[in-house]
């Protein structure tokens, strides 16, 4: 009887110990602060105009927002020449980001462009935008008025 209550107790402790392996918590994947995330994407959406690929700039666009925008809308709110082949922006550089929560950012990107106007030839301008980010369906979109 001895050995019959030593072998419960065997298995009984390995199931015991397989149930308690699962509990253990896996290595934890390293999340990235909301600040990360916004000015990557920022400055990704930025090479995106630099290179006049605004259905790519337009893909950054919060969900809520592209129900009112359309793509075609998007592209005329910036009123470029459609004969232009180069972006009159030649630099973006995310300058300072502002989360006040985990689904709002306030961006300021630093902007230079070059004016597409013959009487400004080769003057470059510049400009500080600021730029609101909210989390929406669990990803980071830009929010346009």
């Amino acid at each position: 009887m001895t050995n019959f209550s030593v072998r419960n107790l065997t298995i009984a402790a390995a199931i015991a110990a397989g149930f308690l392996a699962g509990c253990t918590p896996s290595p934890k994947v390293e999340e990235k602060k909301p600040e990360e995330i916004v000015s990557a994407r920022a400055a990704e959406r930025w090479q995106e105009l630099m290179q006049l690929d605004f259905e790519g700039a337009y893909a950054y666009l919060a969900p809520s927002v592209k129900t009112v925008l359309s793509a075609d809308g998007f592209k005329r709110r910036y009123s470029l020449d459609p004969r232009q082949t180069k972006a009159p922006w030649t630099k973006a550089e995310v300058r300072s980001i502002v989360c006040t929560d985990n689904e709002s950012c306030n961006v300021q990107v630093y902007v230079e462009s070059v004016p597409n106007i013959p009487q400004f030839k080769g003057m470059v301008t510049s400009a500080t935008i600021d730029e609101r980010w909210i989390e929406q369906d669990g990803q980071w979109w830009l929010y346009l008025k």
